[in-house]
């Protein structure tokens, strides 16, 4: 993924003015001025061939028609009858290198406040203002002014991409799709960004920006209009913490989004600590799933929709103020059903010295006796369970890395979800900053541990959405198991069988009438099925009935591809004693489970 930070610049400097006629039929006009020099960016003369449904035959045709397609998107759901007027030009002077970039920047070329239907002693974006007033605020200057990086794909400016001119979002792997990063800069002049210098608290004029309006902070429970500017910069980097409350975009989550918001369906606003001037607060958090047009950097499978179900971005300039032609708010989601793991007595089964699970904690519950997943009794209220046993006594680590949310773990010994014993519990792994969580323990072989999975709670009842859980124990490897007949004449009878006659115990240790075993051996062969073996060079053995113990080579082992256990054949041995017989295998110094098996 590649940068597409916007500094919100408020001046640009234009050069000779040269418009395209917007093709919009929409509920607004939006139109891109071409505002490059001769021979540059809009007006690069090299001949092209279409690409994409885009017909222009020279590249900088393509480009400003890729342009104006992301305007035309744009004027279909907004509702204004001020016409807006987008200063575009191509610069070579955007940072880059060959590992990041910034693709494009834009902003309200200023801001207006005051006007009639305004939110009193707030700053609106140019285009907004004009909408709202019905009136053209900012007269003969563009509502909006927008630079792309002409750098791109050039050595050193990521080389191995090119910008993409087509309309249909056939970008590939390599091609940065200009429709995409017009949509998104375009929507930070339209008013997705905040007028507040992130690094500083201080806001223009001394006023919020109807953006700062519905940002929240979690923490502290204040908005950002009612804050000090010291507030709004330990505000600007509360990882996880702040928040869009705005009641279109809050509506539209749940059908939305699967991670990335709240307890109260409240997404997630971009607040990485230290802060990134120009992508701080005025961005949705990258947490968001699925990717969001308005996330600080491009994904490749962003669509050229604003609207929902695909994308929140029109919901929150509806918000702001915005009239938009995409009708009512939509009807919220049904909820979702508690995952199957919301109980501490459904408890997923988590098992062997490593691995990872996913799911999920939105629409989970706290149980009546229930405690608290964090120390100091910040945990939410929305836990999923997991239960694991220990193979062997060892260190073990537990962490959600790769979870989607601010997570809060916890471990815990016992049977009952009243009556547990705490034996770790962590919210973050770096606080504030990585917002996993990892605990270490030294857990005791054959115990079983007690795992919830929360989220913290900054007084909204807890973070949700997608998890991962993992877990590694130290100096630990999972023992074969032989696999038990399901129903047999005793609880440890293996799943055995006459590897020739495919007939079940009991055997006969020798078979002179089994006229298809080697001529001079009429010993059974017989099959075993062993899980989790280490290696295919193991040692079988058997203890018969009169306690004599027999160490075997197999005379197979075969490892399926699509089954998760390896089929073992081996020889009875002579000298056995009828009866109940015991069997085991060892591989690299690991020992299975016993199991029995009658001979005649």
């Amino acid at each position: 993924m590649q940068s597409l930070t916007s500094r919100r610049a408020f001046l640009f400097a234009f050069a000779a003015i040269l418009f395209l006629s917007s093709s919009a039929f929409g509920a607004a006009t939006i139109t891109v001025r071409n505002d490059d020099a001769p021979g540059v960016g809009f007006r690069d003369p090299t001949p092209v061939s279409p690409v994409g449904g885009n017909n222009g035959t020279t590249l900088g045709q393509q480009r400003l028609i890729a342009a104006q397609h992301a305007a035309d998107i744009w004027a279909q759901v907004l509702t204004s009858d001020v016409p807006i007027v987008i200063s575009a030009f191509w610069s070579n002077n955007m940072g880059c290198t060959d590992s990041g970039a910034t693709l494009a920047s834009a902003g309200s070329i200023g801001d207006t406040r005051n006007f009639a239907g305004a939110i009193p002693n707030t700053l609106y974006p140019f285009a907004l203002g004009n909408a709202i007033s019905r009136t053209d605020l900012n007269g003969s200057t563009p509502e909006i002014g927008a630079r792309f990086n002409l750098r791109i794909g050039q050595a050193g400016c990521l080389s191995s991409r090119q910008w993409y001119y087509g309309l249909d979002n056939n970008h590939g792997s390599f091609g940065v799709d200009l429709v995409t990063v017009a949509l998104h800069e375009f929507g930070h002049g339209l008013g997705f960004a905040s007028f507040t210098d992130e690094s500083t608290g201080i806001q223009p004029k001394g006023l919020p920006s109807v953006y700062d309006r519905f940002l929240k902070d979690n923490t502290t429970g204040k908005f950002w209009p009612d804050m000090t500017d010291t507030e709004r910069v330990a505000s600007a980097i509360n990882v996880g913490n702040l928040v869009w409350t705005g009641p279109q975009v809050t509506g539209s989550v749940p059908g939305v989004l699967s991670s990335g918001f709240d307890g109260s369906n409240h997404a997630r606003v971009f607040a990485p600590n230290p802060v990134a001037p120009g992508s701080s607060v005025s961005h949705w958090d990258t947490f968001l799933t699925p990717n969001q047009l308005m996330e600080p950097n491009i994904s490749n499978n962003l669509t050229h929709s604003v609207t929902v179900p695909q994308d929140l971005t029109l919901a929150l300039l509806i918000d702001i103020g915005w009239g938009g032609t995409s009708g009512p708010p939509p009807t919220p989601t049904p909820t979702p059903t508690p995952p199957a793991n919301d109980n501490f007595a459904s408890a997923q089964v988590i098992s062997g010295c490593s691995g990872s699970v996913t799911g999920t904690n939105v629409a989970s519950t706290h149980e009546p006796g229930e405690p608290n997943h964090l120390s100091d009794g910040t945990g939410g209220t929305h836990s999923v369970w997991y239960q694991w046993q220990a193979p062997v006594s060892a260190s073990v680590t537990i962490d959600t890395s790769g979870s989607h949310y601010d997570t809060a773990l916890a471990v815990y010994t016992g049977s009952a979800v009243n009556n547990l014993v705490a034996i770790a519990k962590n919210d973050d792994v770096n606080p504030g900053i990585v917002q996993s969580s990892i605990v270490t323990f030294n857990a005791t072989a054959n115990t079983t541990y007690r795992i919830a999975v929360d989220g913290f709670d900054g007084g909204d009842g807890g973070d949700v959405g997608d998890i991962k859980l993992n877990w590694l124990e130290s100096n630990c490897a999972t023992p074969p198991q032989i696999l038990l007949e399901q129903g047999g004449p005793v609880a440890d009878q293996a799943a055995i069988f006459d590897s020739i006659l495919h007939i079940r115990d009991p055997f006969l240790v020798q078979n002179t009438g089994n006229l298809f075993l080697p001529p001079g051996d009429a010993y059974t062969r017989v099959v075993i099925f062993v899980a989790n073996l280490p290696s295919p060079t193991l040692t079988v053995n058997l203890v018969d009935n009169n306690g004599s113990s027999f160490n075997i080579t197999p005379i197979d082992v075969h490892e399926f591809t699509d089954l998760p256990f390896s089929q073992v054949t081996f020889r009875l041995p002579n000298g056995m004693s009828p009866g109940t017989a015991k069997v085991k295998v060892i591989s690299q110094g690991l020992t299975s489970n016993t199991a029995t098996f009658r001979l005649l």
